[in-house]
């Protein structure tokens, strides 16, 4: 055990090294007008009404079926304005899908012009944070994120050219701290892919059963309530120099033939100098051992991830 708790110290610490850094891989959806909370209220699975001025809160955008299409930190700087952290990948499919339900609502969407600076070294905590006030900035506001690498977020009205200079470390970092977390980035073949109680969004108070409705809010209470969730996230680790597993990519029990029943699909994967970080959706009689072709590695369940977390909601 106290080697193992070394190797995981010493892969933390490494990805801490890369940081701070610009993180040209996020950007951020702006909700403006006097409509801006009661529109995010009835598209986002959030409580977003709750959430006050000068605080920030996970939140999740659902498919009728109950599926994460979007997830990420949302923020209110002020009383007409949110702004909600994204994969750049799905900026622009995100901000089409909401502008549907725009309606006569008094909102404007838009991509903003932010600059995102990640950091890490602040005090770790076994769950990330799933809310917390906002810390003011000269041009911005900072958000502690906690988690197993103490991050924190910088979100600066800087423009592009007057950023600090792209460093793909750092990039890669704060997307390995994501996987080690359990917050999903929802791209590629994990959009409509999985449920927010598959993703545990429930360990970050991303979804609310207690709200009116929004969208695969039925889905929602009928898991939650019924307790129908079969699968969770579990986190693990390949050795470098292998491939990144795509998302959706299937993982096998390691014994099973090649073909067998799938045990765990591939939520997001990243690159970092100790292997591959991953994040995977899995049965709940899944093995600890999985194995992809002839990679195997061995995944853990997440703390806050069974039925505690539900506490939280």
């Amino acid at each position: 055990m106290k080697q193992a708790s070394e190797t995981s110290n010493t892969r933390i610490s490494r990805l801490q090294g890369a940081l701070p850094g610009v993180l040209d891989d996020l950007a951020v959806l702006a909700f403006d007008g006097p409509d801006a909370v009661p529109f995010a209220q009835a598209q986002l699975a959030a409580d977003v009404a709750t959430l006050p001025v000068a605080h920030w809160m996970w939140a999740a955008l659902l498919s009728p079926q109950g599926r994460v299409l979007g997830f990420g930190p949302l923020l209110r700087p002020t009383d007409q304005r949110l702004l909600w952290i994204v994969p750049v990948s799905r900026r622009d499919a995100l901000l089409a899908a909401l502008q549907r339900f725009v309606l006569r609502r008094k909102v404007a969407l838009s991509a903003a012009p932010f600059t995102l600076e990640g950091h890490a070294g602040g005090p770790p905590t076994p769950v990330p944070h799933a809310s917390g006030a906002l810390a003011d900035r000269p041009d911005g506001w900072r958000l502690a994120l906690g988690g197993v690498g103490g991050r924190w977020l910088d979100i600066a009205s800087v423009p592009a050219g007057d950023a600090a200079p792209i460093d793909r470390s750092a990039a890669e970092a704060w997307r390995a701290f994501d996987v080690l977390d359990a917050l999903p980035r929802i791209e590629d073949a994990a959009v409509d892919a999985f449920t927010a109680h598959a993703l545990a969004l429930q360990r970050v108070a991303a979804f609310s059963t207690g709200k009116g409705c929004y969208p695969g809010q039925e889905i929602v209470a009928r898991t939650h309530f019924l307790g129908r969730n079969k699968r969770g996230p579990r986190v693990g680790w390949l050795p470098a120099g292998g491939a990144l597993p795509a998302p959706g990519s299937r993982w096998l029990a390691d014994d099973a033939a090649p073909g067998g029943e799938t045990m765990a699909e591939t939520v997001q994967a990243a690159m970092t100098p100790a292997g591959v970080a991953l994040l995977l959706v899995a049965r709940e009689d899944a093995p600890a051992q999985l194995r992809q072709g002839e990679a195997v590695a061995r995944f853990d369940p997440l703390p806050g991830a069974g039925a505690d977390a539900a506490k939280m909601l």
